[in-house]
Order: structure tokens, then sequence, then C-alpha cells
């Protein structure tokens, strides 16, 4: 089969990535994808590596990467819009790369729900991603950016195309997103497969993974790192803020986002922020580490669903993480993970295996070796290409 994943890339990992690397958004699309590619970010590349290992004709877009698209465009014989059209770039598509998560995140959408989603995407955006329709002619399309694609364009797209369109999130759903445009969703979140069962969309159970071949591309040496915490810290994650400002008061915490701005002058987590990290960098910080945190955020419930919990085992490090109803599914709390119900209790258990380091050594093996056999994107590919080929017939 013919296989499109779709992504969407965080502003702020896109500012990262272009500004450590001069000179790359004029390179040509094939050298720009294989620095996006090398950056080890997401999960578009990981899925990709394993359906072509499946046999299947597999390409990736990051549908919000301006630099990326045009210059697929240009490399493929396209038209790029930006030549004839000095509206290439909306002034909220400018606004968003400066503006903080927390603004973002409330800003957009209500433009979204009032204006349409044309008005915050920038004039290249659905040309190109239709020429790439047109051009790859996917016999699936894995939609990764449920909440960056508008459904009226999925729609019209799946009629001219013809074409499977399975969408995936374990993520907050904004309102004005239409997952009835998807033939089949898939989720991290038990709810989530629920809710969309509910609507009518035929849903599955997906869970998140860790890629084996991480641990070929980073280098865990170096120095290491007592307690840490890397991901977002935005107004979607209050009760973790609130835990991580405890934390920095008792454990020697060390804290990488996007930002920090956002937080009171007084915020503890200040003096802990160590700056941002992707991708690569996030993964030996995560193999560099003692002990790591992790904390979900508040859409995912009653649920253990996030990234974090096979990122931090695949790298062989000790887990220290939220209990969640279905924990002991994915992790036997305990032996294979370290878990917590209160700040206090995290406070505690973190004190505690930072001076018992055989068992948390122990705890750290057994939690990488069940990642390794069970939470694998080679274990996710294979169940995505069984729905794939149940629902194309393939």
């Amino acid at each position: 089969m013919k296989v499109l994943v779709l992504s969407h890339d965080y502003p702020k990992f896109l500012d990262w990535l272009y500004d450590a690397n001069p000179g790359l958004a004029d390179a040509p699309y094939e050298t720009q994808r294989q620095v996006r590619a090398e950056s080890l970010f997401g999960t578009n590349d990981f899925y990709l590596e394993e359906f072509r290992d499946r046999g299947h004709d597999a390409t990736g877009v990051f549908v919000n990467n301006g630099h990326l698209q045009r210059a697929w465009a240009r490399d493929h014989g396209y038209r790029d819009r930006r030549e004839t059209d000095d509206s290439s770039t909306s002034v909220l598509d400018r606004m968003r790369t400066r503006l903080a998560d927390t603004v973002v995140s409330n800003f957009v959408p209500l433009l979204r729900s009032t204006l349409g989603d044309e008005f915050v995407r920038p004039s290249w955006f659905y040309d190109i991603l239709g020429q790439q329709l047109e051009h790859y002619e996917p016999d699936v399309v894995f939609n990764l950016a449920v909440d960056g694609i508008s459904s009226e364009f999925l729609a019209d797209a799946k009629q001219r195309h013809d074409f499977l369109l399975v969408g995936q999130i374990a993520a907050p759903l904004p309102g004005w997103v239409d997952a009835d445009v998807h033939d089949v969703m898939t989720s991290a979140l038990p709810q989530f497969v629920d809710r969309f069962e509910r609507k009518g969309i035929p849903s599955e159970f997906v869970k998140l993974a860790f890629s084996e071949s991480v641990l070929d591309r980073i280098d865990p040496s170096g120095p290491r790192h007592p307690v840490t915490f890397v991901g977002s810290l935005s107004s979607n994650h209050e009760a973790r803020i609130e835990l991580l400002e405890r934390l920095a008061t008792e454990v020697p915490l060390k804290v990488w986002a996007p930002g920090v701005d956002h937080l009171s002058e007084e915020s503890p987590l200040r003096g802990c922020y160590q700056g941002q990290a992707w991708g690569r960098d996030m993964f030996e910080i995560l193999a560099r580490s003692d002990v790591v945190v992790n904390n979900h955020i508040g859409v995912a419930g009653p649920y253990a669903a996030n990234l974090r919990l096979y990122e931090t085992t695949g790298v062989g490090s000790f887990l220290v993480t939220d209990d969640k109803r279905n924990l002991d599914d994915l992790f036997e709390p305990g032996a294979e993970v370290a878990t917590y119900d209160s700040v206090s209790d995290c406070v505690d258990t973190i004190q505690y295996y930072l001076e018992h380091d055989a068992e948390r050594a122990a705890i750290a093996d057994a939690g990488q070796q069940r990642t390794l056999s069970e939470h694998t994107y080679s274990e996710r590919a294979d169940q995505l290409d069984s729905l794939f080929g149940e629902y194309t017939g393939a």
C-alpha cells in the first residue's frame, strides 16, 4: 500500500530546529528532511521506518513546516504561492512563533471557530498539502495532525482521491475539530476510543511506543542528572506545575521545557530550568537521569498513556509516574516503574529511590525489558498494518 503519514510540529520545535541549523531553510527538500529525521523528535519517522519494513511505500509530511513544505513544492516542480502571493504568511502565523503556548492554545481555536481554518493558516498550507495528496496518491492517510488540518479540506480530499483516512490523537481535542471525517480513529486513551465509538466512528485502542533504533542513535554518556523532568508546562498542565514546584523545593530537580516565562516570578521552577530539549537531546537527558518524573496531562483522566512512559523506560532509566487505573496493563508498578498518588508521595518516592541505587537500577532494567518486548513501534505497526488491511481489503 501507499501510506502517507501527516504530522504537525510544535512551532517552538521548528524555531529551535532552524535556529540550530543556519541556512537549513534554504536547503533542498531532501536535506531539510534528513536533518528533521536526525532530530529524532516526534513519532512520524518511527512509524515510517516500520511501515517501510512491512513493504509499504510510506512517506511522511510535516504539514505546518513552511520551510520544508515550500522546499518540497520547489523540488517537485509545483507552484510556490509565496512567489506570487505576498500574504503567503498570515499575520497570525507569524504571531504563533512568538506567542507563549498558553496564549496560542486559547487564541487559535477561538479564531478557528469564529473565522474559519483558512484565517489561521498561511496560503501555502492547504495549497501544498493538496499537491502532495495528488502527487503521492496514497491508499491510506495516517493523520497524526487531527487537530491541525480542517475537516472540510480532508473531506474534499477524500472525495477527490479516494483514500482510507485513519486518525490518531491522545491530546486535548479542540471543539472545532470534527473527527467524523475520518474512516477510523485510533487513540492511546480509552475514553477517546469510547467517545468516537459513541459518535459512530470506528475506533481502535492503539498505545504509544518507543523505537529501539533510538538506542543506537544517542550518546548516554556524559554528566548525570539526579532528578529530571522534560515536557510542557502550559496552561493545560496546572497540576503538573504544582507538582514540579513542590519537587523543586524538596529534591535536586532539573527541568527542560519550551519555556518558563509564563510562570510566576516566584516559581521555584525558574531556578531549575535548563532550557529546551527536543528529540535526541531529550532522549540523552532521559538516559543520563537517575530518576525521571512523569505526569500526565489533565485530559488523560484516570488513564496512563503518554509517550514519556515508553521513552524513559525505553532508554533504560528509572521512571516515577502518576498512578493510573490502567498502569498495570502497561507496566508492573513497583517492579518496572515506580508510582505516586499525591505530591507528597512523589517526594517520598523520589527520595527513597535516590538512596537505594540497587533497587532503582533493578526497576529501571525491568522497565526497559518490558518496553522493548511489548511497547515498540514494531508492535504498534503490526496493529496498524492489520487495521489498514481490514479497511482497504489489501
